[in-house]
């Protein structure tokens, strides 16, 4: 870290001399280590490790300063002992890549190693987000942290689901993560150095007086509060966070049923690395070009069938992303989004031309009409959910419905190819009365304002 550290915090307070910004202290420490000697830092979540998820949780969140506490990590305490200075030295180096890596993303992290260095570190009117350095909350409830004010506690029940979670009373016990005030972690250097620190600070915090939250373990709807332990299973934590994140409004029977099924069973399996998402989006892109291959090779229905997968795929990626919480998850998303249906455009229209060969000409309009009224219908849909606050529906033809509907007709079509012609036609009616729907409901909206 800067010497300087109060040049850090001069630059976060502006002229007006408003209050800081809040910022994150995690525990990397020594303290961190599980009855096996082992730093939890590391144990893999989702394919990441433990450090660097709880940074993009924080991250997420909106705070935009990391503090990591690594106390005695650099130390050179054990000289020695050459086995625990070569297993310091592995872990410094992994801590040091994990750092580079998300610089490279704009996240901005400190590395503190003294109480002196940490008590420069913040100002007496900033709130600081304390996170024990086994814990893993979701984004959600470091949110719900943030946007208080007070200094807040996440507590949990007491129950069997809980007792890895430190107690601070009869009926709770502390979840791990906390909201303090600035001017309590300013005072960490007359804490003794045989306390713990973290816990020294969150028991500092309960005695002044402090709201707090309290919430189910492990996981409870869309949020989720974990404590790692050496016992834990890294395939029930990667499930309990697919859980969590799942999109519960997603309307798409297919991503709802099908797709989220397929990705369920095989999540332990997809989360196994760290760069699966990427794997997972250049299959999407294999197959929205084999989609092109097989439509000007005159195979609708391998044509067809690619597009699905491509979907399957698209959809895994995504879905990985939303997990790991990595950046750039939606511009991606938008990227498979516009690929798939271009590419779907290009399939359906060189198709058409064998197709053209037995049916006429006149399939081509049908092949226009599905296009641009599914593309007004999905601008207008756009325009209504930037209009209106509250939800009227979702009337616009979804694109894996047009993929399964036309499947059947493709499917027949090796029997008949007029078959796929009343397929085209039977899919351009649904679009013009979409596209109907959709317009019907920009109007709609167009009148609240």
């Amino acid at each position: 870290m800067n010497p300087n550290a109060e040049a850090t915090i001069n630059k976060k307070t502006n002229r007006d001399g408003m209050i800081p910004k809040p910022s994150a202290l995690i525990d990397v420490s020594n303290q961190s280590l599980n009855s096996l000697g082992e730093n939890l830092s590391f144990f893999p979540i989702a394919g990441i490790a433990l450090i660097e998820y709880q940074i993009r949780t924080v991250a997420e969140a909106g705070i935009d300063h990391v503090v990591l506490w690594t106390e005695d990590l650099f130390s050179e305490d054990n000289e020695g002992n050459n086995s625990a200075l070569e297993t310091k030295a592995h872990f410094n180096f992994q801590l040091v890549n994990v750092i580079e890596r998300l610089r490279k993303e704009a996240i901005h992290l400190s590395l503190i190693h003294g109480r002196q260095e940490l008590s420069a570190a913040f100002s007496d009117n900033q709130s600081v987000l304390l996170l024990e350095g086994d814990c893993l909350p979701s984004v959600h409830l470091v949110e719900t942290l943030v946007r208080n004010t007070a200094p807040t506690l996440l507590t949990t029940e007491d129950g069997i689901s809980s007792q890895e979670f430190e107690r601070i009373d009869a009926s709770e016990r502390w979840g791990g993560i906390a909201l303090v005030e600035g001017k309590i972690i300013r005072e960490a250097k007359n804490i003794p150095d045989d306390w713990d620190l973290i816990l020294t600070i969150m028991r500092q915090t309960m005695q002044s007086g402090c709201k707090r939250i309290t919430v189910k373990a492990p996981v409870n709807g869309n949020d989720f509060i974990f404590k790692i332990t050496k016992n834990k299973n890294n395939a029930f934590i990667s499930k309990g966070i697919y859980q969590a994140t799942e999109n519960k409004c997603d309307k798409n029977i297919f991503y709802k049923k099908i797709f989220s099924k397929i990705i369920d069973k095989n999540i332990i399996l997809f989360t196994r690395k760290r760069n699966i998402s990427l794997y997972l989006l250049i299959t999407t892109f294999v197959f929205i070009f084999l989609s092109l291959l097989f439509s000007l090779t005159n195979m609708p229905i391998l044509s067809v069938l690619s597009l699905i997968l491509s979907g399957l795929s698209g959809y895994g990626s995504h879905r990985i992303n939303e997990m790991q919480l990595n950046t750039g998850r939606k511009k991606q998303r938008k990227l498979i989004y516009y690929s798939r249906r271009m590419g779907a455009s290009l399939a359906l229209i060189c198709s058409s031309y064998y197709i053209s060969k037995h049916v006429g000409w006149g399939i081509f309009p049908l092949d226009i009409i599905i296009i641009l009224a599914n593309i007004s219908a999905y601008q207008d849909n756009n325009y209504c959910k930037k209009l209106s606050l509250e939800d009227s529906g979702n009337h616009y033809l979804y694109f894996e419905y047009i993929l399964w509907i036309i499947l059947p007709f493709t499917l027949l079509s090796k029997y008949n190819v007029s078959f796929v012609l009343c397929g085209l036609i039977l899919l351009a009616a649904l679009s013009i009365v979409n596209y109907g729907f959709s317009t019907k409901k920009l109007q709609k909206s167009l009148e609240k304002i």
